[in-house]
């Protein structure tokens, strides 16, 4: 997460953490949450329904979307169904909130494709710690092709590390093909 960019929170203009997309049509619900979010240095674009929520997504790259269940016209399901048909959920991970204490209804969404769920009102020192435990594990699953990459650029015989040529992951034992891009194993093998 982290696109760059700055936020200008307190009177003090600091490096953005992130760029968020807080989608909820309760307008005192956006005006706290974006207020808390942006003292910690998020830039918050708000949206007030599904249909804006879209629209915004065609507009700008965000590394998070924090979208209530409950919304007028689209429902929060329904955005969510039509963001993953474009977006995986590391590309654009998803909190999702809700007033509804029934859990159904955030175990739908979270078998839709959504990363985590809170229940509103939430304390906006949670919200900000489920983003965060959400970098995290974003950072973390960006790590394998970061790896890929820089076996790529070591200056070693890569025969001998038994990194594939194709794709550069790295393998042991004696392989005939490489498991991820079925790649022939070079002669001296793996």
């Amino acid at each position: 997460m982290g696109r760059g960019g700055t936020v200008r929170a307190l009177g003090c203009t600091m490096p953005s953490r992130g760029k968020l997309l807080l989608v909820d049509d309760d307008e005192m619900m956006l005006a706290l949450l974006s207020l808390h979010l942006r003292r910690v240095s998020y830039d918050v674009v708000l949206a007030t329904s599904g249909e804006q929520a879209l629209e915004r997504l065609g507009e700008a790259r965000f590394d998070a979307m924090i979208l209530d269940l409950h919304l007028p016209g689209m429902s929060g399901h329904e955005v969510l169904a039509q963001v993953r048909a474009t977006w995986d959920a590391v590309t654009l991970p998803i909190l999702l909130l809700t007033a509804s204490v029934r859990s159904s209804h955030a175990l739908e969404a979270l078998q839709l494709g959504a990363n985590d769920a809170l229940t509103k009102p939430c304390d906006p020192d949670v919200l900000i710690a489920k983003i965060e435990g959400l970098r995290r594990v974003i950072g973390l699953a960006s790590m394998p092709g970061q790896l890929r990459t820089l076996a790529g650029q070591l200056p070693i015989d890569r025969d001998d590390l038994g990194v594939c040529p194709e794709c550069n992951t790295a393998h042991r034992g004696h392989l005939e093909r490489c498991p991820d891009c079925a790649a022939p194993a070079p002669a001296k093998g793996w």
